[in-house]
């Protein structure tokens, strides 16, 4: 496919959608809580309309999708109060990147926990589990925010 082809495409256009939503966003890291929900009110907010308007002619359409777009389409419209809560209030941010990246180290050691082969292997694991996280949460790691003089 030549790229322009491939711009074409309602997904790929989707997604270019999707990305300026988070270009915008991006701008916005440094302001308050208050700052940013204005300036999402003033940048972001017509592009998330945008997107939700290719959305719903997309569905609208007489296109053949494949199963997983037409589940993307179904999704985006039945949640789209929610995907868009984030632009009303400045403290929420506009995915959930960050949750799935604190709960990813749980993901993985689910797959180490099928090795405590007794309960008190289980105890063992949860207990440095919960230390490990709570280390990190305290961010114990940092010499600049350690309670104990480095």
């Amino acid at each position: 496919m030549s790229d322009e082809e491939l711009t074409a495409l309602p997904e790929t256009r989707a997604l270019l959608l999707i990305r300026g939503i988070y270009q915008e966003e991006n701008k916005l890291k440094e302001l308050t809580a208050d700052g940013r929900a204005v300036a999402r009110e003033e940048n972001v907010a017509p592009k998330v309309d945008a997107f939700f308007e290719y959305i719903r002619f997309l569905e609208g359409s007489d296109n053949v999708f494949s199963d997983r777009m037409k589940k993307v389409i179904t999704y985006a419209l039945n949640q789209e109060k929610n995907l868009r809560r984030f632009l009303a209030d400045g403290n929420i941010p506009c995915d959930n990147g960050h949750v799935e990246r604190v709960i990813r180290s749980y993901s993985v050691g689910r797959a180490n926990w099928l090795f405590a082969d007794t309960m008190n292997g289980a105890k063992i694991n949860a207990i440095m589990y919960s230390m490990i996280e709570t280390t990190k949460a305290n961010q114990a790691n940092n010499p600049h925010l350690s309670p104990i003089p480095v």
